[in-house]
C-alpha cells in the first residue's frame, strides 16, 4: 500500500480506500429528485488504461447521463477548474 500521496496531488492529501469507487452506493427515494446526472471521466489517465473507462462508456450509452470527456489527468479540480466550473453551472 502506498503511504505518500501520489505526484499529482497536492501533498496534503490523504490515502484514499480504493473501494469508494469499487462499491456500488445505496441511494433511496425517488432519484427523480435529481434534476441530472453528470459523469466526468479525465481521459489522460497516463500509461496504463483508465480503470474508469468502463463506467464512461456505461454513463454514455445512459440517456439519463449528461457524459463529460475532460483532456485532463486525475485531478480534474485543480487541472482544469474553468471545466468543471462550467458542469457545475450549467446543472
Amino acid at each position: 500500500m502506498r503511504s505518500e500521496p501520489l505526484p499529482m496531488f497536492d501533498r496534503r492529501t490523504t490515502p484514499h480506500p480504493v473501494a469508494s469507487v469499487l462499491q456500488r452506493i445505496s441511494l433511496r427515494g425517488d432519484l427523480s429528485r435529481f434534476k441530472r446526472k453528470d459523469y466526468v471521466y479525465a481521459t489522460e489517465w497516463g500509461g496504463a488504461e483508465s480503470p474508469f473507462r468502463g463506467a464512461y462508456e456505461r454513463a454514455a450509452q445512459d440517456p439519463s447521463f449528461r457524459v463529460h470527456a475532460l483532456e485532463t489527468r486525475h485531478n480534474v479540480m485543480r487541472d482544469v477548474p474553468d471545466q468543471i466550473l462550467r458542469i457545475l453551472v450549467e446543472a
